[in-house]
C-alpha cells in the first residue's frame, strides 16, 4: 500500500500541475487580451 501511494503520488502531482497550467494559460490569455485592449484604448 505504501509503495502504491509512493508510485501514484507523482502522477497525481503531475496531473494537478498540468491542469493548473491549463487554467493558468486561460487566465494569462484573458489578462493579455485585457492588457492589449487597454493599451489600444490608451494609445489611440
Amino acid at each position: 500500500m505504501v509503495i502504491f501511494v509512493q508510485w501514484s503520488w507523482p502522477w497525481i502531482f503531475l496531473i494537478r500541475v498540468i491542469s493548473s497550467c491549463f487554467r493558468g494559460q486561460q487566465i494569462v490569455a484573458r489578462d493579455i487580451w485585457q492588457i492589449n485592449f487597454l493599451q489600444s484604448k490608451y494609445w489611440e
